[in-house]
């Protein structure tokens, strides 16, 4: 949700898929994903 910081994942690699506004007390849900690289 936007007042929990989608900030911090987005400094942590994650990029934003998509996001959907008009959720409750005005907050936008964001949607995240983050590529993992196979264990070697």
């Amino acid at each position: 949700m936007s007042f929990q910081a989608p900030g911090f994942y987005l400094r942590h690699g994650y990029r934003e898929t998509g996001h959907l506004p008009g959720m409750p007390d005005d907050t936008t849900k964001h949607f995240f994903h983050k590529h993992l690289d196979p264990p070697t």
